[in-house]
């Protein structure tokens, strides 16, 4: 059904492929690791996707058990977690967490027509490296995502091929410095 229902059904012909794969350092994720060793996948037959835009509503969705996996973003984190835990009313169903970065990167864009921040002079540039430092992601992160997210200085994540977890980014937050600009 378009825009509101998918339903996925595994190919009983596909070629088999069987489990073989290395888990991360989380405890649950070795545990899922030992206990799929060998074992051919698909695991299930079958997966039903409903498109639930609003938040709210998919919450509710999962807490009536209509639904068995939900993404849990930011804004209904209050709701679900305590300290980064799961609130006691969700371990008691057995819900269980599990958290994966999510890659999100954050672009400036700068109408470079406009007459105070447009332009190429080193002035113009100053100005918009300053309001750059002059943001602090971790401020973000705590009000914008309830603090459940990590704040990242290379713009590939950690567990993908190709992160640098030595690199720093060359604008860092530093209000006196976005000042001196």
């Amino acid at each position: 059904v378009r825009g509101s229902k998918m339903i996925l059904d595994a190919n009983p012909d596909y070629r088999p492929v069987y489990w073989d794969f290395a888990a991360n350092q989380s405890p649950e994720d070795k545990g899922i690791a030992k206990a799929m060793q060998g074992k051919r996948l698909p695991q299930i037959g079958r997966v039903i996707v409903n498109v639930i835009l609003e938040d709210q509503s998919r919450l509710l969705a999962f807490q009536k058990d209509e639904a068995d996996l939900f993404q849990l973003y930011g804004g209904l984190a209050p709701q679900v977690l305590k300290d980064g835990k799961l609130k006691p009313e969700f371990q008691k169903k057995g819900v269980q967490l599990s958290r994966i970065i999510d890659p999100e990167l954050a672009i400036y864009y700068w109408n470079m027509q406009d007459p105070v921040f447009g332009g190429l002079s080193k002035e113009k540039i100053a100005l918009r490296r300053a309001i750059a430092m002059a943001h602090k992601v971790e401020d973000e992160i705590r009000i914008v995502d309830n603090g459940e997210a990590i704040p990242l200085q290379f713009p590939i994540p950690p567990g993908v091929v190709g992160h640098d977890p030595q690199y720093r980014s060359m604008i860092q937050y530093n209000p006196a410095a976005a000042n001196a600009l």
